[in-house]
């Protein structure tokens, strides 16, 4: 007689929940609703509990999840930037999940650093020699699949250009007021890099223009402060074209709204320098066969950056195709020169070195050395 096949054991579902990519209203919306659903209104003192990863501990994390509600359906626990939470107190609390009660909800997310980053998250294991690997921070493997099993993940792809227009329109409308196409554009551009901001920065707008019913360029370029890839893109631009003319009136606005003008030009010196950095990435990427940048093979994503703030691929779609486009201005000895040309400046104007000075001059100098570069 033929035994009967093993039942699967079944996993049991836990109310939790595990919020990943990109960091904007649209994450925070879903957060929003669970929060609403299984907590009543004036028991947030009591039933709602929120946690910060940069200085949680697992201790504290399961101890809330594990008190009983006062008057809600679930006691909500929240913790933000769970990838920020020391490695150990992850594993604590990716082991806690399957033990989670029927009254209970845990809501983690992580941080926009996570979002940005490319990088695998992996298990600890044993080095050749016996002993156990040191952990990366970052976001632990056991949490997501503790998630997985017993919850839910969501994660949050990047935002296309033509969907945060689109929820940078709804906004406007929600305000009452309208905008002009060339304002659209320029406010979607400005805010890609933080798409969370959209609902604060369009209010701001609204608030501005005051009884006029319409946004227009001006209005954006006069209350909306610009990121510091908005003045990077220009100016890299303008060396590009070998418009040396250009990139210094595009430097000296920027120098002409600032104080502080040497601490300003050593911000710029960075920004240049991690811009020149990932041209020098996407080069060397198309430089390998890779034409599109959205499906790199897994052989060449190892030899990147695992801080996504130094990888291009972390980069809104608008940023990467933009800076594509950049990197194309450049050969690849030209991205190499123009890096160390960029730490010599930056070294000269922190007084190391025999050239003398003002930092200013010293930034005016690169750009002129950067455009009077050959053409491919």
């Amino acid at each position: 007689m033929t035994p009967a096949p093993a039942k699967k054991k079944e996993t049991q579902t836990r109310d939790v929940h595990l919020f990943t990519g990109q960091v904007d209203s649209r994450r925070d919306a879903e957060v929003g609703k669970l929060i609403a659903d299984k907590v009543d209104s004036g028991s947030e003192m009591f039933d709602l509990s929120r946690f910060e990863g940069d200085d949680a501990s697992a201790e504290g994390i399961i101890g809330a999840v594990m008190t009983l509600p006062l008057s809600s359906e679930k006691k909500v626990v929240v913790v933000s930037r769970i990838d920020r939470l020391a490695p150990a107190d992850q594993v604590l609390v990716a082991a806690f999940i399957p033990k989670m009660g029927p009254m209970s909800c845990l809501i983690m997310t992580t941080s926009e650093d996570a979002a940005s980053a490319r990088g695998k998250a992996k298990d600890d294991d044993e080095a050749e020699d016996g002993t156990a690997k040191k952990r990366k921070k970052g976001l632990q493997p056991e949490i997501k699949k503790a998630v997985t099993a017993h919850g839910k993940v969501v994660d949050f792809a990047k935002m296309k250009t033509e969907t945060l227009s689109s929820m940078v329109a709804k906004a406007v409308q929600t305000t009452g007021k309208k905008i002009d196409p060339p304002a659209l554009q320029s406010l979607s551009y400005s805010l890609a890099s933080n798409p969370a901001s959209v609902p604060t920065e369009v209010m701001k707008l609204a608030t501005y223009i005051g009884d006029r019913d319409r946004i227009t360029l001006d209005d954006v370029d006069e209350v909306i402060i610009k990121s510091p890839e908005e003045r990077t893109f220009p100016l890299i631009d303008a060396l590009g074209a070998r418009r040396a003319d250009k990139a210094i009136d595009l430097l000296n606005e920027t120098l002409a709204a600032v104080t502080k003008i040497d601490s300003e030009v050593l911000k710029l010196l960075s920004m240049l320098a991690k811009h020149f950095r990932m041209m020098l990435q996407v080069k060397f990427l198309r430089s390998q066969g890779v034409r599109n940048l959205g499906n790199v093979p897994e052989h060449l994503l190892e030899l990147l950056p695992d801080d996504g703030k130094l990888n291009p691929l972390a980069m809104s779609d608008w940023q990467l195709g933009k800076l594509a486009q950049q990197a194309e201005s450049f050969t690849q000895n030209e991205l190499e020169q123009a890096l160390r040309d960029i730490l010599t400046c930056e070294l000269a104007c922190k007084g190391i070195g025999d050239s003398a000075g003002s930092p200013r001059l010293h930034l005016e100098v690169l750009v002129f050395k950067l455009s009077r570069r050959a053409g491919r």
